[in-house]
């Protein structure tokens, strides 16, 4: 394998790493830390801030990841027509999580943080709820995505 495809490769897992890893991260570490020992306007204020820090890194991320991605397609000679139902999926996948994490950023976490001075509302805890749903499925895409993008470089 040439040093340049390695490098591309290398780029590429970093950049899952990092957006995958930094979900899990806020996932399993920061929120149940945070949920225990701040109150709910400073919850807000922590995952709004981190949010923003995160939401720079993923747009880095997903910049590399696309390139990448593309580059190492093109380099194996898959034709656009005859792309394997793995590629596919994993690119199918790929466009949902782009999708939710956009609405996460953009939509659904600003409205959180700006309902969020009546914990009680209906609206706010249908929105806590849809943001767990959402963020779930949004993991388990993620690595679905991982799972499929091993598979496809083992050439099955």
């Amino acid at each position: 394998m040439q040093i340049g495809y390695a490098l591309i490769i290398f780029l590429h897992v970093m950049a899952a790493i990092v957006w995958i890893g930094g979900t899990i991260f806020m996932a399993l570490i920061i929120q149940p830390v945070i949920r225990k020992a701040l109150s709910l306007q400073q919850r807000m204020a922590v995952y709004h801030e981190t949010g923003m820090r995160f939401k720079k890194v993923q747009c880095v991320c997903l910049g590399i990841l696309l390139l990448t991605g593309t580059f190492m397609v093109w380099k194996r000679g898959v034709p656009f027509e005859s792309f394997t139902s793995l590629i596919s999926t994993k690119i199918a996948l790929v466009v949902v999580v782009i999708v939710l994490s956009f609405l996460h950023s953009q939509i659904w976490g600003p409205r959180l943080v700006a309902s969020s001075s009546d914990p009680q509302s209906p609206s706010y805890l249908a929105l806590v709820r849809k943001l767990r749903i959402f963020g779930q499925i949004n993991l388990l895409a993620s690595l679905v995505i991982i799972f499929l993008a091993i598979l496809i470089s083992r050439g099955n």
